[in-house]
């Protein structure tokens, strides 16, 4: 019986421990989807968009470290804005 009541709190624990982790990832994830701006080319300039504002045909200024999950076609233009 003492086994059983051991085995029992060890998953007790361990799926409270997984719950409160995954808790604290979607925050996380929550606050980087709100607060996480790019540099994006709309109407012939350069703005601060935020992610989630985000729509099909922005041209975003990509660089070193920059993360995004997109569905994307890369293009390298070094001449991209011309006035």
């Amino acid at each position: 019986m003492a086994i059983l009541v051991a085995v029992l709190v060890v998953v007790l624990v361990t799926a409270f421990n997984d719950w409160r982790k995954e808790r604290q990832f979607r925050g996380l994830q929550s606050k980087i989807e709100h607060e996480h701006k790019f540099a994006t080319l709309r109407d012939g300039q350069v703005q601060q968009v935020p992610v989630r504002e985000l729509l099909v045909g922005d041209i975003c200024q990509v660089k070193y470290g920059t993360t995004q999950r997109c569905k994307n076609v890369g293009e390298k233009n070094e001449n991209v804005l011309k006035t």
